[in-house]
């Protein structure tokens, strides 16, 4: 009885062995075996991806049965037939307004020099001490030599930019209105070279007070002076600083290779120089102009421009390049290289709240950008489905083979339980 229990053991491991062998798939298969056939890591991304970008472009087809951006062209064109209209548009507005300007510290100032005045030659001029017969002085704004100095205008120019262009390229040319814009600028205002130099992160210079004054015909004047309220000193100077250190947020390492190690109280620093001054203005009920206010914290002013991520700038604008004309390349400042910075080159300009080009930025967050229409957002949906479709085809390719790789095995285990079985039943037989 024990001989026949070894013989059908021994007769059940051959078995085993022979449906073993006959099943390589099973014990080297690619489902197994990282060496013969894909990564199940790489397998689950595609599919996380295929599903992902699947999921999406229905998403996009069903929006495609909307049109949101009809309604952002009808809000565009809107704004500018607004701005066009030819006697209560914002453009006649701004153009029948006066605005003007003055420097009222610091001031040009003549001194004596007595050394200088005594002598009647040169050679005499040259052995005195130095002595600047002209120079820039800081005087108090509210006095009366400051309030002597007259008023100059701005000028009226129609503002030659590229917006447009991006508005047209970002809209596909199509079904937006075109407009006349217009602003109001004024170069040379500040000296080429005013006096100052660095002391360690400082500038020496002088901070410069602007008087800005905007005059609607019948209607009070706007009167007020240009400052940089993020950059108020500790004795609250008024004004604009020319130059100045601005944090950079960088480790050691990236401000040693990134910002020419200008690191000092424990901090990164990039020099920058005031490299554009634009106002925005808007017109009251009663028809005159005030301040566009509110946009950087309590109280304060903002400037034409809104950045991408709705991100406003500041009336006074600053750039790790010396001021120039539009497209012009200038220097960098950096701690080792102390460019000249032509100041005379600092354009001041005025804009219309109502100005579609502000608006535009403002509501696209400075995208320029209406939305896409539902032809688009089809066509989109339809390319996420097919390239998601195409990364779930290998997962779904394994699966199928993985459930037919299953049924294959059951079947074998359920064959070899029937010979066990009959084994068994021999043994009871034999006993």
């Amino acid at each position: 009885m024990m001989a026949a229990g070894a013989i059908a053991a021994s007769n059940n491991n051959a078995r085993r062995s022979k449906w073993r062998a006959s099943q390589p798939y099973y014990e080297r298969g690619s489902w197994n075996n990282d060496e013969e056939g894909p990564s199940t890591a790489w397998l689950c991304i595609f599919t996380v991806c295929g599903i992902i970008l699947t999921t999406t472009g229905g998403w996009y087809g069903w929006a495609s049965f909307s049109d949101p951006r009809a309604t952002n062209v009808a809000i565009y064109n809107q704004w500018v037939t607004n701005w066009m209209a030819p006697d209560t548009g914002g453009r006649a507005a701004l153009a029948k307004s006066t605005f003007s300007y003055r420097v009222v510290s610091p001031l040009l100032t003549t001194h004596v020099c007595p050394c200088q005045s005594a002598c009647a030659d040169d050679a005499c001029r040259a052995a005195c001490d130095p002595c600047n017969p002209e120079s820039y002085d800081a005087v108090d704004p509210a006095g009366a030599r400051a309030q002597a100095v007259p008023w100059k205008p701005f000028q009226m120019t129609e503002d030659t930019g590229d917006h447009l262009d991006r508005v047209n390229k970002a809209n596909n040319d199509s079904d937006v209105l075109g407009y006349t814009p217009l602003m109001l600028t004024i170069d040379e205002v500040i000296p080429a070279e005013p006096a100052g130099v660095w002391d360690g992160g400082r500038w020496t210079g002088h901070r410069w007070l602007i008087e800005i004054k905007a005059e609607e015909p019948g209607k009070p004047p706007l009167t007020y002076f240009l400052e940089d309220k993020s950059d108020v000193p500790e004795g609250g100077e008024r004004g604009i600083t020319l130059l100045k250190e601005v944090v950079a947020h960088a480790n050691s390492k990236m401000c040693r290779i990134h910002h020419n190690n200008n690191m000092h109280d424990h901090q990164c620093w990039d020099r920058v120089a005031a490299n554009n001054v634009c106002m925005l203005l808007n017109q009251t009920s009663s028809g005159g102009w005030e301040r566009a206010t509110g946009a950087n914290g309590k109280g304060g002013n903002f400037g034409c421009h809104v950045t991408i991520g709705n991100f406003p700038d500041s009336e006074v604008t600053y750039s790790s390049y010396c001021p120039g004309p539009p497209g012009a390349q200038t220097a960098r400042l950096t701690p080792v290289s102390h460019p000249t910075c032509d100041f005379s080159q600092l354009r001041l300009s005025f804009r219309s709240g109502t100005d579609p080009h502000v608006l535009m930025r403002q509501f696209t967050k400075g995208t320029m950008d209406l939305g896409s229409t539902p032809t688009q957002t089809w066509w989109q949906g339809v390319i996420m489905v097919v390239v998601g479709g195409l990364l779930l085809c290998p997962g779904a390719a394994l699966s199928v083979g993985k459930c037919v790789e299953i049924r294959r095995r059951r079947a074998a285990e359920n064959k070899r339980a029937m010979e066990f079985d009959d084994v068994a039943q021999a043994r009871r037989g034999a006993g």
